[in-house]
């Protein structure tokens, strides 16, 4: 058995030597993959190119505007003079006429609507920019949850290994007693069984953590296995209190939006100016008196300002007073929640990092009880399964330090997420 188990060891070391490298992987390489892999990542440079192509019709609205209009009417009466006079024939309009023109406009002075229509573009952009970063920026909380959860699912199997390795070490002077009569197979049956209940645990441990590794693969669009192996991070120094989250961006960007339409809705009140001109072929002509074909063209200047609107502006301006205490009320509604969960996450921490002494002493007296059952067993003062629930007991106890550990520093990394600051090593 031993001979076997030897060579399963060497064998077991010569396909790591010429195995391919495990792939490291840190938390922080999670969270840049993911930015780039996710599909709405890409969402900013089309709303880049909305934004060049909407500038473009917009300047569109201040090159000369030139509009083909074609006509043909009958109607049932027509312009003429009700007096006869001897001698003079006065000729009467057709009742049916022809009119085709070219028209051109080109506005002077539009009252700012047109550079308000440009800014009501961006603060639009902007504000889809920020929601694109908020959205990414969720995919940090989900990708601390399933990095901790394969962490904790390496420090249980850690744990069950090193388990399986005592009890192991126990089985085989089990055996050596058997053959000189001081221990019974049913001694080493329970070693066994108990060796047997933990490969079941690493199994649907192992079936956890691969779930959590494929899930956290498929965010991140990476190539991530089994072969890969998960850095610890280390503990941050010190955790940034200010808040620097995306969404309070995007509050601003709301706000700078429904002002740009307010300033735009003004601008709409003020006087417009632009020059027209226009050219035609019909009949009759601009003489209504000529019952012919005729070219003809006119040419002016035009002047439009809005004397009453009803009350638009007004209503406009209350409208935005409203939409800006909706963003307000939705601002300090997060600003509050945040606080929070961040207040929940920083006393966590601060729990699970008071019990560690007591885990660390936990520890220390379970090692302590260990060695002097180690001796029992051997003087046979207690039983395999009373021995058995010793190397449990201290088990567990490393197991809630590991595990405290890592619950402290998820809750500290947790914190840095939800205040919107970068974790970094």
């Amino acid at each position: 058995m031993r001979k076997l188990l030897v060579l399963s060891a060497i064998a077991t070391c010569i396909s790591y030597t010429f195995a391919q490298e495990p792939i490291p992987v840190t938390l922080e390489s999670c969270y840049a993959m993911a930015m780039q892999y996710y599909p709405t990542s890409g969402q900013t440079e089309v709303l880049d190119n909305i934004y060049a192509e909407s500038l473009q019709r917009i300047n569109g609205l201040w090159q000369p505007q030139i509009m083909l209009n074609t006509q043909a009417t009958y109607q049932s009466d027509v312009t003429h003079v009700p007096i006869s006079f001897p001698g003079i024939d006065i000729p009467v309009l057709s009742k049916d006429q022809y009119k085709a023109t070219i028209d051109l406009s080109q506005v002077l002075y539009d009252g700012g609507v047109t550079k308000q229509q440009k800014s009501i573009q961006e603060a639009n952009t902007t504000v889809e920019k920020n929601k694109v970063q908020v959205d990414l920026y969720a995919l940090k909380e989900k990708i601390n949850t399933l990095f901790f959860a394969i962490l904790l699912a390496d420090a249980q199997r850690e744990q069950i290994d090193n388990t399986k390795l005592a009890l192991y070490y126990k089985e085989e002077k089990i055996k050596s007693g058997i053959t000189y009569g001081v221990a019974t197979q049913m001694d080493l049956d329970i070693f066994r069984s108990e060796r047997l209940k933990l490969d079941r645990q690493e199994t649907e441990l192992m079936s956890m953590r691969n779930t959590a590794v494929k899930t956290l693969s498929l965010l991140t669009g990476s190539s991530m296995g089994n072969d890969s192996y998960f850095i610890t991070p280390e503990a941050p120094a010190q955790v940034n209190t200010k808040m620097n989250r995306p969404e309070l961006a995007l509050f601003e960007a709301q706000e700078m939006l429904l002002q740009r339409k307010a300033d735009f809705s003004a601008a709409m009140d003020l006087p417009k100016i632009s020059v027209f001109a226009q050219g035609g072929y019909g009949k009759p002509g601009l003489n209504f008196l000529d019952d012919e074909f005729a070219f003809f063209y006119i040419a002016g200047i035009k002047l439009q300002y809005p004397i009453w609107t009803g009350n638009v502006k007004k209503h406009d301006a209350t409208m935005y007073t409203y939409n800006k205490s909706i963003v307000d009320m939705q601002r300090n509604a997060f600003l509050l929640q945040t606080q929070v969960d961040y207040t929940r996450a920083q006393e966590s921490a601060d729990k699970y990092h008071e019990m560690l002494s007591m885990d660390i002493e936990q520890v220390d007296l379970k090692t302590s009880i260990l060695q002097a059952a180690d001796a029992q067993l051997e003087n046979g003062t207690i039983t395999a399964k009373d021995y058995v629930s010793y190397v449990y007991d201290k088990s567990n106890a490393e197991l809630q330090l590991a595990m405290d550990k890592l619950q402290e520093l998820s809750e500290q990394i947790h914190a840095i997420t939800i205040n919107g600051n970068d974790y970094a090593n």
